[in-house]
């Protein structure tokens, strides 16, 4: 469980992607959080956010970006 007083980053500074971030569990994900994985602002890919539950996933209030100021947007993967 990540509430929503949960942030979570994997953004580049500068320059460069966004990096990886996974939340998975064998039961029940549930997310409220503030997860980014975001380009850089001189350049960069939006990167990965996977949140994934193998039997109930729950995202109700979760704040994701995964965006590029200056390249492509990245992806939510919800499974």
């Amino acid at each position: 469980v990540a509430d929503s007083a949960t942030t979570i980053r994997a953004d580049a500074t500068q320059r460069g992607d966004g990096g990886s971030v996974v939340l998975w569990a064998d039961a029940t994900t549930r997310t409220a959080a503030a997860i980014s994985a975001k380009g850089g602002e001189r350049g960069g890919d939006g990167g990965f956010i996977e949140t994934s539950g193998k039997q109930h996933l729950a995202v109700d209030g979760s704040r994701i970006d995964a965006s590029a100021a200056r390249g492509d947007a990245g992806t939510w993967l919800l499974d």
